[in-house]
């Protein structure tokens, strides 16, 4: 299937480029051990580094009109990757980073632009949003990466943006 390569090779690059910058902690990006660090949210609550555990494939799948299995888990200090494979849906990223405020957000943004990944303003999502869109039509793979408080989520995959988005706000619900 011509789309499941495209969309694998894609998130192959996009899954590098976030590791990459995320390789080690830098100021504003607090380092975080694998187990749950409480971190406090702009609402004054504490909350747990997320996991995958937040994202089961049930929820992908109800929610991207997938068939990912079970996720694998990456830790890498304040950021959590969550990688899904499927037969129909093929690769789907799903990551988390804390410590994030609007400067590190317009940072990461940029290094999506500065990478080819052109992006577009996402108006009334959190505290704020962007998406990029690599392809078209069924080849389109679509990334949302937004912002509420200092947690950050991206996800990635073939559902498109009103999927994403959905997704992205019962994440947001359980943090």
């Amino acid at each position: 299937m011509p789309a499941v390569r495209v969309l694998g090779a894609v998130g192959g690059i996009v899954l590098a480029i976030l590791l990459l910058g995320c390789s080690s902690p830098s100021a504003g990006h607090p380092s975080h051990s694998a187990s749950q660090t409480a971190s406090a949210t702009a609402t004054g609550r504490t909350s747990a580094q997320p996991t995958c555990a937040l994202v089961p494939a049930s929820l992908v799948n109800t929610t991207l009109g997938s068939d990912v299995g079970a996720p694998a888990q990456t830790l890498n200090g304040s950021v959590t990757v969550c990688e899904y494979n499927g037969a129909k849906a093929g690769h789907v990223i799903v990551r988390f980073q804390t410590g994030e405020d609007a400067a590190s957000f317009a940072t990461g943004r940029k290094g999506f632009d500065s990478n080819g990944e052109p992006t577009k303003t996402v108006t009334g999502f959190a505290d704020e949003a962007y998406s990029s869109t690599l392809g078209t039509g069924d080849r389109a793979v679509v990334t949302l990466v937004a912002r509420a408080g200092p947690v950050e989520i991206l996800v990635t995959s073939s559902a498109g943006l009103d999927a994403e988005e959905a997704l992205e706000k019962q994440l947001f619900a359980k943090l």
